[in-house]
């Protein structure tokens, strides 16, 4: 006699699944409940690997005839992607935009001890200014000496032997449009963090241009979560302080969180700001050896009125972060 109850494995098989999309559909949930609890901040950054995870699914269930496992999976796929949908819309025609400044970010991570192909990367970008963070006393040797056609900014100059020391290189024989007014190190939260981060004030084409590097601290607790938080929120201040001071703005760095993330919209949503990546899509940068896991959390935002015409990500060079490079106009 023919039965139509599934066989024993597939029963098996479909247990399974169903036990991994409810993992799934319950990270997917929580990682909206980021503003309550920083655990929950931390599940959003999976949101691509979410909705990877849970596609997978869906087309497994599909050999199982598990149409209602198929279809919950799918439904889990579509929230997580229609979060992060929008980093590939939203960038601007640069046709017109002008004047243009090239800004760098590079985290070499301290233990890195490729100088001569990091140095290699910064002096063939050609950035005006780069930011480079996790820079102790023989990173900020090695780019003083290695790095042609830039110098270091003597008042924007900080090795630490933790990850934390950062420094700023210019590049020698700025264009005429562009004035460097100063560069120093500041404290965003006033001690709260006691890392540093440099503010660079120039004025491009005779417009006033602020910029801010900042590095934040990893949310692996709950204390440096809620000091990076405080760092994003205390940058959004500098930030809307500038503008109100009549000066476009850019915040730039290692923010430790992603696009998506409800911790990133501490730092752009209460000065208006503008994330770079829109248009650019996922543009993950770190950790760099592992592709699936890979996350943004190098950053650059501005302020409304300026324009990203180039956004790109090089390589690492021992890193673990990748660099980030990009042109801006007005």
């Amino acid at each position: 006699m023919n039965s139509t109850r599934p066989q024993p494995r597939w029963g098996v098989a479909r247990g399974l699944v169903a036990c991994l999309l409810a993992v799934l559909a319950a990270a997917t949930l929580l990682a909206f409940l980021g503003r309550g609890h920083w655990r929950f901040d931390v599940v959003a950054h999976a949101r691509p690997q979410l909705a990877a995870a849970a596609l997978t699914l869906a087309l497994l269930a599909l050999p199982l005839r598990a149409w209602r496992l198929a279809a919950l999976a799918a439904v889990v796929t579509l929230v997580n992607a229609a979060v992060i949908a929008p980093l590939w819309v939203g960038g601007r025609d640069p046709g017109a935009a002008t004047p243009r400044i090239t800004l760098m970010h590079f985290n070499v991570h301290t233990s890195n001890q490729r100088y001569a192909d990091v140095c290699r990367v910064i002096g063939a970008s050609r950035a005006d200014l780069v930011f480079v963070l996790e820079c102790n006393e023989a990173w900020a040797r090695a780019l003083e000496t290695r790095v042609q056609g830039y110098s270091v900014a003597p008042d924007a100059r900080r090795p630490r032997q933790d990850n934390f020391g950062m420094l700023l290189l210019v590049r020698e024989g700025l264009p005429a449009t562009i004035v460097l007014e100063s560069a120093r190190l500041m404290d965003v939260t006033n001690g709260l963090a006691q890392v540093p981060a440099i503010e660079v004030r120039l004025r491009v084409d005779d417009r006033a241009l602020s910029v801010l590097g900042l590095h934040t601290l990893p949310p692996v607790s709950s204390d440096y979560a809620m000091v990076r938080d405080a760092q994003l929120s205390a940058a959004a201040q500098w930030a809307a302080d500038q503008q109100h001071a009549g000066r476009s703005v850019v915040v730039i760095g290692d923010f430790n969180t992603t696009p998506w993330a409800p911790s990133f919209g501490l730092l752009t949503e209460p000065a208006g700001l503008v994330n770079s990546q829109f248009g650019y899509g996922l543009a993950t940068s770190w950790p760099s050896g592992s592709w699936f896991v890979r996350i943004p959390i190098d950053h650059a935002v501005h302020s409304a009125d300026v324009w990203t015409l180039a956004r790109e990500l090089g390589e690492a060079s021992g890193s673990d972060h990748r660099p980030l490079r990009l042109e801006l106009g007005w």
